[in-house]
């Protein structure tokens, strides 16, 4: 997973200086990722957003996680003095391995965290012998 990290990071990096001095910019959101005997779960940290601007997609085998924060509009006379709060889209994607039921992936949004449960397709048992039967042509 280091390399996956390493690529994550400079992505991130990249993005932050092509988009420095913009109030709004690409945000790839900080996640967790689980695995249980029988699922995966990720948890991905995206504070300040509403339900309805989250995205949670398959595009064949990638799991994309989209959001946006909008910005802040004040009204009247209002001069910021420090802003550091992030505005803008979240973006994250995973690529799922192939034991994972797609059809069957859920996901919540509670306390700025989005959750997505990604059950396993169950085993098929393979140590056991079997023995196959051989047909007449």
């Amino acid at each position: 997973m280091e390399v996956f990290e390493f690529i994550e990071e400079l992505e991130k990096r990249i993005m932050d200086f092509f988009q420095a001095g913009r109030t709004a910019r690409r945000i790839v959101p900080p996640a967790d990722v689980y695995e249980s005997r029988d699922l995966f779960l990720i948890r991905l940290e995206m504070p300040g957003l509403e339900r309805d601007t989250l995205s949670v997609s398959l595009e064949g085998r990638r799991l994309v996680v989209t959001g946006l924060k909008k910005t802040f509009r004040s009204s009247g006379d209002v001069v910021f003095h420090q802003v550091e709060i992030d505005y803008g889209e979240y973006r994250r994607a995973f690529e799922l391995p192939e034991v994972v039921d797609v059809e069957a992936i859920k996901a919540t949004y509670k306390d700025g965290h989005l959750y997505i449960a990604i059950p396993k397709v169950p085993r098929v048992e393979t140590s056991k012998v079997r023995r196959i039967n051989i047909e007449r042509s």
